[in-house]
């Protein structure tokens, strides 16, 4: 490998790393700012919330590579072109031809890298998140501590029940009633609640 080669690959990686890992975060921030309805005052672990931003981040992947592959190769250019590096080399009997050599290997690699991620690790990756999404939609319990089964807690306007769980039931429901009902309706909870 020549210099130039080198050179060439030494300026690009610093730039390419950069823009893929702030690629990544943008659409991380794009993808929490969709989602924060669900997640806010869910009474998730921090597992659970590290688990959801790890695999959306490997399915925006293959979004931020060719992202990072114009922005690194436009700046690497640019840098290139305004030291007059650029003049240098064809001054110097180079051509572009020669002097784009190893980046269009490199974005050969990149490129058949990123095709097997999505065939093989993309999929999994989409599995993991869309059910993880899905379960944190479905989980509307927030867990209230010292609130047992068959408990009831009065609010000012509001009675809030833990049902028992039930064998076959995974999880625990809490009810709310609000109580600015009629008497009729009042009483026919209180009676529903003691059964």
């Amino acid at each position: 490998m020549k210099k130039l080669h080198k050179f060439l690959i030494k300026s690009f990686l610093p730039p390419f790393v950069a823009t893929f890992f702030i690629a990544i975060f943008i659409l991380l921030m794009q993808f929490l700012w969709k989602w924060v309805d669900e997640l806010i005052g869910k009474g998730l672990e921090l597992d659970i919330i590290l688990k959801l931003i790890f695999y959306a981040a490997a399915r925006f992947v293959p979004l931020a590579l060719p992202i990072a592959m114009l922005i690194a190769s436009i700046m690497t250019f640019g840098n290139m072109g305004e030291k007059n590096e650029l003049a240098a080399l064809k001054s110097s009997g180079v051509s572009l031809r020669k002097t784009l050599t190893p980046l269009l290997l490199f974005a050969i690699v990149i490129s058949y890298s990123s095709f097997l991620y999505s065939n093989y690790i993309l999929p999994v990756a989409n599995l993991k998140n869309g059910t993880l999404l899905y379960d944190i939609q479905k989980n509307k319990i927030i867990e209230i501590e010292g609130v047992t089964e068959g408990c009831l807690l009065t609010f000012p306007g509001h009675y809030i029940h833990r049902s028992p769980m039930l064998e076959s039931d995974t999880r625990k429901t809490i009810i709310s009633f609000n109580t600015s009902f009629n008497e009729v309706d009042y009483k026919r909870i209180n009676e529903n609640l003691n059964e």
